[in-house]
């Protein structure tokens, strides 16, 4: 739910399947991007790797791609790892299941948003 929050808030849900409930189910949102023709096995920045550790034919974890390191490992962003946390993370592609492959738009998103200034006022003395 993080990614898919993440994506909402720089209005890019639409290319992860829109806001759909059914997408806490993780089996569900993977099986979503097998039937519209949008799963692959090979890692990419930008799609979405469905985590399969114990090897049980449906994904309990998943993060965005962030980088294939070209050797059999990629980095991803991920949410609800280390105790809770959001982090970035290094991972085998051998526990990966497979990669949802969005359909981004051209239009890109700044990567560092524009936080409102806090003016502080002086104090006397």
């Amino acid at each position: 739910m993080g990614l898919l929050w993440c994506a909402w808030k720089t209005d890019q849900v639409l290319a992860l399947g829109g806001a759909d409930p059914r997408w806490a189910r993780l089996p569900t949102w993977w099986e979503h991007w097998r039937e519209i023709g949008r799963s692959t096995r090979k890692p990419a920045r930008g799609r979405i790797a469905f985590f399969d550790f114990d090897f049980a034919g449906e994904p309990g974890h998943v993060g965005a791609v962030l980088q294939d390191n070209g050797n059999g490992s990629i980095v991803s962003l991920e949410f609800n790892t280390l105790n809770g946390w959001c982090a970035i993370r290094g991972r085998r592609v051998s526990d990966i299941l497979g990669f949802g492959d969005p359909a981004w738009p051209e239009a890109r998103v700044p990567l560092v948003a524009s936080a409102p200034r806090v003016s502080r006022a002086r104090g006397r003395g």
